[in-house]
């Protein structure tokens, strides 16, 4: 379960890494996860 929500959080970070690329930035992403919920 445990790899299930991190390959969940590491699409997040990707998602948010093709939102800068997609405006001419460097294409990197992140996510802060506490207790399992992005904060």
């Amino acid at each position: 379960m445990e790899r299930d929500q991190d390959i969940y959080f590491m699409q997040l970070a990707i998602e948010e890494a093709k939102k800068a690329e997609a405006i001419q930035e460097v294409p990197i992403g992140a996510v802060i996860v506490l207790n399992g919920e992005v904060i």
